[in-house]
């Protein structure tokens, strides 16, 4: 344990923050630069622990090549006396984990969480990098409410085609052919199977995050990180609360899909997804308190929004006529008005693509909702779906390659499809 006032290179010790497995933390401060930091250190005798030792540079490596604000930042890394240390940014608040101490949080907070850690993810994905231990331990909160991804000991760099005369070096990890790794109960199918990983285990695992913070409880919990493991390979998640809204609840299910081609494509499309769904259609805790209070305020002025209701109507009706009869008469025969379909099913609920190019709808047929999709140099729709169950509700991925919608049935499902037909 290092003293206040001791220093390791051009870091002077403050005080002790905590201390793991992984080595000691400390709260320093930059004599160069007069910041206030965090320093990890690991001592001389877990560095013997080549294993340890191993995830140490690791996670110096991988989150020294990311730079994104949802993921902590490294600022140095070095040796001194024998003690290999990281230095990074410090977060002056709390953990995920810390936070679900007192239970589950309200959906329009895990929305929230849920949208900046897939920001984070994709942005590792994007530098070919799978965390492949996102826990609630390893998300931190700074004081304006920024969550932060940390701890990439146990990432790995997704190898990409190098030209054949490269000598490169892509692989931050060694992992051995059945090595097991990551946090039990945050693992994915195929981390359990110590199979090969991409992005989607890290959605496996934060669709584990957000199922914990919906419930207050670990989503597969059991006596033994075997039995756990167990679980996540052949049960289904516990359901979630009924107060739980539609659409978050099958973004959820989506994340959990055991086959991850199942799953979304990707952290970003997740992030979309999150961002989507309204915030004013969510619950959160202490809500039958504020239903109790809702129920209760309407009883004391039933008159009021019906009065103040009609009252702009008055004034609106009298507002357009008054321009109208201002207005001089206008000749529309010139104009020709072209509708969108000349189809007599009624249309409705239409959505842009991202690149402009196309617009998806809901189009009844024999009475139930189906999605149809029609590009823009084209005049014949696509039906792409023939559901029993009518669609309620349709988007976009970002890059405009799949369409997300859900039926009404059962417990339903978040399915993507691509604009030119096929489920994804």
């Amino acid at each position: 344990m290092l003293s206040p006032g001791s220093q390791i290179g051009p870091y002077e010790i403050v005080s002790m923050l905590g201390a793991g497995g992984m080595g000691e933390v400390y709260r320093a401060r930059d004599i160069r630069l007069g910041r206030t930091v965090a320093l990890k250190v690991l001592p001389p005798d877990v560095a013997g622990d080549f294993n340890r030792r191993q995830r140490f540079e690791q996670e110096a490596r991988a989150a020294s090549a990311l730079n994104h604000p949802n993921i902590l930042s490294v600022f140095d890394t070095g040796t001194h006396d024998g003690l290999a240390y990281i230095v990074s940014e410090l977060i002056e608040g709390e953990s995920l984990r810390d936070m679900l101490r007192g239970g589950g949080l309200p959906q329009s907070r895990v929305l929230d969480i849920g949208a900046q850690i897939a920001d984070a993810l994709a942005a590792a994905h994007a530098a070919a990098i799978v965390h492949r231990d996102l826990k609630p331990e390893n998300v931190m909160f700074t004081r304006d409410g920024r969550a932060k991804v940390l701890d990439f000991g146990l990432a790995k760099q997704i190898p990409k085609p190098l030209p054949e005369d490269s000598d490169a070096t892509r692989l931050l990890t060694r992992t051995s052919p059945g090595a097991v790794l990551g946090t039990a109960a945050y693992m994915s199918p195929e981390q359990v199977m110590a199979g090969e990983v991409d992005g989607r285990s890290d959605i496996f695992s934060l669709g584990l995050v957000l199922h914990e913070c919906l419930t207050g409880q670990q989503t597969f919990r059991r006596t033994t990180p075997v039995e756990v493991m167990t679980a996540i390979l052949r049960e289904d998640p516990p359901e979630l609360p009924e107060t739980v809204a539609p659409a978050l609840r099958q973004i959820v299910a989506h994340c959990l899909e055991k086959e991850r081609e199942r799953r979304f494509h990707s952290a970003r499309d997740l992030a979309f997804a999150l961002r989507t769904v309204s915030s004013t259609s969510t619950g959160s805790r202490g809500s039958g308190q504020a239903s109790a209070v809702a129920a209760i305020a309407p009883k004391r002025r039933k008159w009021l929004w019906p009065a103040i209701a009609a009252v702009l109507a008055l004034l609106f009706t009298g507002m357009t006529l008054w321009h109208f009869l201002e207005l001089e008469a206008v000749e529309l025969a010139g104009y020709r008005f072209t509708p969108f379909a000349n189809d007599h099913e009624p249309e409705g609920n239409a959505a842009w693509s991202p690149d402009g190019k196309s617009i998806a709808y809901l189009k009844t047929v024999d009475g139930i909702p189906q999605l149809m999709v029609r590009a823009l140099d084209t005049a014949t729709p696509i039906a792409l779906t023939k559901s029993k169950a009518p669609i309620t509700h349709a988007f976009w991925a970002p890059d405009s390659t799949l369409i997300y919608y859900t039926a009404r049935a059962g417990k339903g499902e978040l399915w993507g499809v691509s604009p030119s037909g096929g489920r994804s």
